[in-house]
């Protein structure tokens, strides 16, 4: 009896085209999803792991105005890679970050330049004021190889949680659970 479960809603789409192609909806239907489902509990998850790609489509804002507290997603643009992704909702907090380090003489910096010696890592975000989050988030630059951002988010008591968009299975997912 529908009333007397809690449902979450989940949107699937299926999408045409290969890996690499454009990517257009073709169809989608909705369908509701026991909550207490794993699907549903991925979707509702307290911490999750996302890899977009650049741009983001996401607006960031400090979670405390002038401190160092981190960064939570303040809304998306519409048809942005994080809202086609369908996992990162509004009020979500940045946990950490793929940064690419530069290393000198044993001291990583983050975003350098002019610099030989690179990796990209993960950085954790939440005692990072909103400058050096932007900064971390930035250096994920193609010069360096990267068109893509890794973001490890926490859904928070604003989340808003949304419909889930499920791109193409076919793509290479590496950033969620199997």
């Amino acid at each position: 009896m529908i009333a007397a479960q809690a449902w979450a809603c989940v949107v699937w789409t299926a999408v045409a085209g290969a890996a690499g192609a454009s990517m257009t909806p073709t169809r989608a239907t909705t369908r509701l999803v026991p909550a207490h489902s794993p699907r549903a509990r991925l979707i509702m998850a307290g911490e999750y792991t996302v890899r977009i790609p650049k741009p983001l489509g996401i607006v960031f804002e400090e979670v405390e105005a002038g401190k160092p507290s981190g960064v939570e997603v303040a809304d998306l643009v519409a048809g942005g890679n994080a809202d086609k992704d369908g996992r990162v909702c509004v009020g979500d907090q940045l946990v950490s970050v793929s940064a690419v380090v530069f290393k000198d003489n044993d001291r990583p910096t983050i975003g350098g330049s002019g610099y030989t010696n690179w990796e990209r890592q993960m950085c954790g975000t939440l005692s990072m004021d909103f400058d050096t989050v932007m900064q971390a988030i930035g250096s994920n630059d193609g010069r360096f190889g990267y068109v893509d951002v890794v973001l490890k988010l926490r859904r928070t008591a604003r989340s808003k949680l949304r419909p889930v968009t499920d791109i193409d299975r076919s793509v290479n997912r590496d950033d969620e659970p199997e």
